[in-house]
């Protein structure tokens, strides 16, 4: 078991506009991804696909995509190959 103070942690650009995250774990080969990502209103992720499932947790704010939206106290999985562009509103 790992603790991870996230507050103590930077906030990294992640090459778009308004999107940010405080990574604890990225793999890019295989899409291993652990962390916290922020959105500015009207960012977003830009057209992607996911390389295994992945599981997001809102802690505030919304995302939404081509299936629909996720809002704060909500959890969003994306399937192994799914492609979307995820928006904040």
């Amino acid at each position: 078991v790992y603790s991870y103070a996230l507050d103590d942690m930077r906030w990294n650009e992640l090459g778009r506009p308004g999107v940010r995250d405080k990574a604890v774990r990225r793999e890019r080969e295989t899409g291993l991804y652990l962390g916290v990502i922020a959105f500015d209103p009207l960012s977003r992720t830009g057209l992607h696909q996911h390389l295994a499932t992945a599981l997001s947790y809102f802690l505030s704010g919304s995302l939404s995509d081509y299936q629909g939206s996720a809002y704060e106290g909500m959890a969003g999985i994306n399937l192994a190959g799914a492609t979307h562009d995820a928006i904040s509103y």
